[in-house]
């Protein structure tokens, strides 16, 4: 059987239940993300997305991440099924997030995104350019389009799945 890898990013405002625990001395935050959509025809429709942060990521998050701010969680899709007391099948659905980043905390203005993972990237601002003098602008040059080399049919590979290396 392939191995297949499902991959997945989700934004979302940060609903206020979320729940923390500790095992095996890794921190764990279950949490929900919430997102309204609206429709043209007045309609409007609300999902909350389950997702788990786990170890660094989930320590950064209880420390920088409020209810209500929106952040945007990288990670895989999971499901699990059980039973419920009374017999009957369910499956349950979650994002196990690896990485975070903060789009907008309740008070912020104009911070940069900031990734759970690598807390030293900062990004900084750029530096203005200077102001080019009369000598500095050249002539403009014309623009000729990149020449492709032909391909060569002699030589052709059998597409391979990227996929096969797993």
């Amino acid at each position: 059987m392939t191995k297949m890898m499902n991959d997945m990013t989700v934004m979302g405002r940060v609903m206020p239940e979320a729940k923390t625990n500790q095992s095996n001395s890794r921190t764990y935050v279950n949490g929900f993300l919430l997102n309204e959509r609206s429709f043209d025809t007045g309609h409007s429709e609300v999902n909350k997305v389950p997702f788990t942060l786990s170890g660094d990521a989930a320590d950064r998050f209880l420390k920088e991440v409020e209810p209500g701010a929106v952040i945007v969680v990288n990670g895989y899709f999971q499901s699990s099924e059980f039973k419920h007391d009374d017999g009957s099948q369910a499956i349950s659905y979650r994002l196990k997030g690896y990485d975070y980043y903060r789009v907008y905390q309740p008070g912020e203005v104009g911070k940069p995104l900031q990734q759970a993972i690598q807390p030293e990237f900062e990004q900084q601002p750029a530096a203005p350019a200077p102001e080019p003098t009369a000598e500095q602008h050249p002539a403009p040059q014309p623009q000729v389009p990149p020449v492709q080399p032909a391909p060569n049919p002699q030589h052709k590979q059998p597409a391979q799945s990227p996929y096969q290396a797993w």
